[in-house]
């Protein structure tokens, strides 16, 4: 498990045989804590002012998006 997005399973059957093999992978499962913990001061993951920056960003839009009378769509925040 080389990044900590290893963690995204695409079905819940996946994600639950992933946590199976991480409780009884000790090594496993202490790499992906220590990686954790390295990304916490630099991920954006945890970026908690930059997160809702973009997400007043989003919200923004959806509401410019209602009031013009616009149907719903994705809203991408770069």
């Amino acid at each position: 498990m080389s990044r900590v997005c290893a963690l995204i399973a695409p079905s819940l059957a996946d994600y639950y045989n992933l946590a199976l093999r991480l409780a009884g992978d000790r090594d496993a499962l202490a790499g992906l804590r220590a990686r954790v913990q390295a990304l916490r001061t630099s991920g954006p993951l945890f970026n908690t002012g930059q997160f809702t920056h973009d997400l007043e960003r989003a919200l923004t839009a959806i509401w410019e998006r209602h009031c013009a009378g616009l149907t719903p769509a994705h809203i991408v925040v770069d």
